[in-house]
């Protein structure tokens, strides 16, 4: 799930990206940090105030509560 990083975390990941040292894989890593950046323009905050039964689910992308 996109929500096992905190957005803060994910952040932290795309610049240490940058600083990796390693040039035989910085295209690959490039591409990574891409993905990163997505996540973190896609990150839901979920706000669980609707409510279905037992289940919560976010107004805002609809993923349940676990």
């Amino acid at each position: 799930m996109m929500n096992d990083f905190t957005k803060e975390e994910l952040r932290h990941l795309a610049d240490a990206i940058l600083y990796c040292p390693l040039e035989s894989r910085r295209e690959k890593l490039l591409l990574i940090r891409e993905k990163i950046k997505s996540m973190i323009d896609n990150y839901c905050e979920h706000d669980y105030r609707t409510s279905n039964e037992s289940h919560f689910k976010c107004k805002d992308c609809g993923i349940r509560e676990r």
